[in-house]
């Protein structure tokens, strides 16, 4: 069994032009899963929840949820990978970056890192992302409470 549910809190205020504009000042969304093992991702509300721009960068998180790894959330895009999504989408190389630099503004995905063990330097690891695990997860409640704390720490850097 499993449960969810969203509350907005949407209020209007004048601008300073004296337009009306709504905005909303509170998102909650909640969701309880039973179950060892569980499969979930609320694609009506992604755009809202991470309050993303056109419909590129929904189109490209759904291509990485599609190739998203189990117990893991991790995406790794190869040059082909990344030629194929362009192509299914019918998008160029720029959109593509702009949405993936949009998805991690909004903590929707994350990029990936390494520490070097010769200079301790991090560093990135060029088209790994990992999924945020509180949007899309694939396998087990266990390693998913352990990634989210991964992907908190990774935002608190």
């Amino acid at each position: 069994m499993s449960r969810g549910f969203i509350e907005s809190t949407v209020t209007k205020v004048k601008d300073e032009k004296g337009i009306d504009r709504v905005t909303t000042e509170r998102k909650i969304f909640k969701h309880d899963a039973e179950g060892e093992n569980f499969y979930f991702v609320f694609v009506n509300y992604v755009k809202w929840m991470y309050d993303l721009k056109g419909v590129v960068p929904v189109k490209i998180l759904h291509c990485l949820m599609e190739e998203a790894s189990i117990n893991t959330g991790r995406v790794s895009l190869s040059t082909g990978k990344r030629k194929q999504i362009l192509k299914k989408l019918g998008i160029s190389r720029g959109a593509f970056y702009l949405a993936i630099n949009q998805l991690v503004e909004a903590k929707a995905i994350s990029k990936t890192y390494y520490v070097d063990e010769e200079t301790g330097e991090r560093l990135e690891l060029s088209g790994d992302y990992l999924i945020n695990p509180e949007m899309l997860w694939k396998g087990d409640k266990g390693k998913r409470k352990e990634l989210k704390v991964i992907f908190e720490a990774t935002y608190s850097k």
